[in-house]
Order: C-alpha cells, then structure tokens, then sequence
C-alpha cells in the first residue's frame, strides 16, 4: 500500500520522503561542520644559543691595492733659451750626477760676453787713470790746447769789438753782427771748458768722480758675470742619478727656458695607496708594511701621509718606501697594513650572516632582531665586526632559522671566543 503526500495537486510517495530528509539532515550537518571553529594552534619558539657581544682592542689587518712609482720625478730644465745644439742621452737611459744631457747653441750668449769683457776693460782704464792723474805729456798737450783756445777767443772778441764799430757807423748789418756775436761765445766756451780741463789735470780727479768711475767699472764687471753664466748654462748637466723617462725636445727645436727639457725618474721605488678618513687615523709615518707582489713580500716604510683628501675621491693618499729597486714601475701590489688598538666585537664566523649589509641576530626580550655590522678582519674561525655594544646577546647557534621579530628562547649564554 503507497501513502502520498499531497502538495496541491503533486503527491511525493512516503519512501522517497524518509530519504529525502535524511540527505537535508546530511547538509546541514556538513555546513555546520565547516563554520565550526578551528582549535588555535600553539606558536612554535625556536631555541637559540647566544654570546655576550664584548668591546676589545686587536690588531687589524688592512689590504690596500697600491701602485709601485719612482721615489721622485724630477723635471730638468735649461736656465737660457735658445736651439737644441746637441743631445746627449736617450729615453730609458740611466745616468749619473753630472752627465751631459745637452746643449743649446751658445753663439749669441758669446757675443754678449765679448761685448761685456770689452766694456769692462775700458771702464777700468777710466779709473785707472782718474786715480793715478795726468802724466807729464798730458798736461803739456792740455797747456797747449789751452793756449789755443785762449788765443782764439781774443781774437774774436777784437772781432766783435771791431764790427760793433762798424755796425754803429753802419758799415754792417745786423745779421753780421749777430753772427761775430754767437762765434765770440762759442769760443769763450771752449776757452773755459780748456782751462777747467786743464785744471782738472793739475789738481787730480775729484773724489766723487773717482766713485762714479768706480760703479761705473763694477757694473760692467757685473755684466761680465751674468753672460758668463749665461754661456755655461748652455751646457745642461744632471743634478741626481736617475732613468731618463721622457725628452721632450729634439736637436734643431727652439728651446723656450723653463719649461722642461727631460723627466728624470730616481732610482729608490714607493708604492703609493689611498685610504679612508677611518683608516687615516691607524696609519702613521714610520709606521712598517708589508707590500706584497707575485714573487713574494717586502717590507716597506710608511714616509709620507697626506693631510688633505683628494677633492674627488676623498681619500688620503699614503706613500711606502721599498728598501730596493726590486718592483717594476707601474706594477699593482698589495699592501698589508697591521694597525693596532682597532676596538671591535669577536663572534665566531658562522654568527654573521651574508646580506646587503652583513647582519647577526641579536636577542633583546626574547625577540630576535636583525642588527647590521661591518666585517674588520678574519683571524682563523673567529671574525671581528664593529656595530654592537657591550653585553648585547648575539645567536650563535640556531639563526638560520630566524626571521625578524620572532620570540626565541635562549637555552645557553656563553663568552665571547
């Protein structure tokens, strides 16, 4: 027998109903089940070991990469201008104190001093005779001259005196007058000027014109002097031992003084490196490094450390003495550089983690928090680093598992190695 339900005009038969039920009691069920909420799930906390971070003085190694340059480079120079006459050495040459180096065509200069030379002799003989007075002869002579001179000038002025008659009478113009006027004092002038030589001839040279006679012959010796060394300096000698590094001018060029003829690189070798401002305060002159190259090791000086940073680079740069000769110009070498009372923090090298700074993992209140550091030196499995302060809790075991911000227990504090 069926049993319907009646729904209007459908009917459901009474078995599908019991089934139909159960499978909406299964629904809601599974819907229930999949609201209900979930049980909390408990944070897991890494365990870590960690050190006590301690502030100590060390030696520190820096490694500079340095550039081996002659100990000097010297520029040498004509002192006089003029054209190449001869050259004596080649590029590369190696010379010593005092060789030729070259010389510049000496003709002008030569002239000048023969100039000079006879400038001076005539000057001397001034003096000489100002000083030691007239000589018989010469006063004889200046007595005639005299005489002559005084004859003239009375004749003219009997000339003068007659045509001033005449000219009164009007016997002669103006013009003519005029004329015996100015011949009449012309030679009363060289009747005075005759007397007062004569005089001078008698009673000796002033004083005062024997000193002018006398600047007058030292400034020609002066002259002497000057185009003396000028004919010398036409021959350049070295001044210092040396390798000829670059000539700059050729047989035949015009030299202009000055400017320079040769470069002159010395024998002694420095290497030459920049350091930082925080590096600049552990290198000091006289300070020993080691230079380090392919064939081994040096052991150079520090001679030189600049005071000022270069205005590109800020750097300051630093010069090392070689004992010898030994490196090749131009070579790159590295220089070791041992500086003592650095202050940093020992860790043991697996502590610091690689990373854009370097970091480590510090412990305050049981999180964990990266802290970045910068490396100073490796000594064997332990590395200093510079960034923590005294007493921090740095991990050194389990920190490749942490991340930021994460709550740790530490399970062990131990020293610093």
């Amino acid at each position: 027998m069926n049993v319907y339900l009646h729904r209007g005009k459908d009917r459901i038969p009474g078995g599908w109903l019991a089934v139909y039920l159960l499978l909406l009691s299964l629904v809601i069920f599974l819907n229930t089940a999949c609201t209900a909420p979930e049980d909390p799930v408990e944070k897991t906390i890494r365990p870590v070991r960690v050190i006590l971070a301690s502030l100590e003085e060390h030696e520190e190694t820096i490694m500079m990469t340095g550039e081996v340059l002659p100990g000097e480079t010297r520029h040498i120079s004509f002192l006089v201008s003029g054209r190449i006459d001869e050259l004596f050495v080649e590029k590369e040459e190696v010379i010593n104190p005092d060789t030729v180096l070259g010389t510049v065509d000496d003709l002008d200069y030569q002239r000048a001093l023969q100039g000079a030379r006879a400038n001076f002799q005539a000057a001397q003989a001034n003096l000489d005779k100002a000083v030691a007075g007239a000589t018989q002869e010469e006063l004889l002579e200046m007595e005639l001259q005299l005489k002559k001179a005084r004859e003239a000038y009375e004749y003219a002025n009997q000339q003068l005196d007659r045509l001033e008659n005449l000219y009164q009478a009007g016997g002669i113009s103006q013009a003519d007058l005029d004329r015996t006027t100015m011949e009449t004092a012309a030679a009363e002038a060289s009747y005075q000027q005759a007397e007062a030589q004569y005089q001078q001839l008698v009673n000796g040279t002033r004083p005062e014109d024997i000193s002018a006679l006398a600047a007058l012959r030292d400034a020609a010796g002066a002259e002497v002097s000057h185009f003396d060394t000028q004919v010398e300096r036409t021959t350049l000698y070295a001044s210092h031992n040396g390798t000829v590094a670059e000539l700059f001018y050729q047989q035949g060029e015009i030299y202009r003084q000055g400017t320079p003829f040769l470069t002159l690189n010395s024998h002694d070798n420095i290497v030459r490196v920049s350091v930082s401002r925080q590096q600049l305060a552990h290198v000091n002159t006289g300070d020993s490094v080691n230079v380090l190259h392919d064939e081994g090791g040096i052991e150079g000086v520090i001679t030189m450390v600049s005071s000022n940073p270069d205005p590109l680079t800020r750097t300051y740069r630093v010069e090392v003495e070689l004992p010898a000769p030994s490196l090749t110009l131009g070579e790159l070498v590295q220089v070791e550089f041992t500086t003592k009372g650095a202050l940093g923090t020992p860790l043991p090298m697996k502590a610091v983690l690689a990373g854009n700074p370097d970091y480590v993992y510090v412990i305050e209140k049981e999180t964990a928090k990266q802290v970045p550091v910068n490396l100073q030196q490796l000594d064997g499995s332990t590395i200093w680093v510079t960034g923590l302060y005294e007493g921090q809790h740095v991990v050194v075991e389990g920190m490749h598992l942490l991340s930021h911000g994460e709550t740790v227990r530490v399970v062990e504090i131990g020293d610093s190695p």
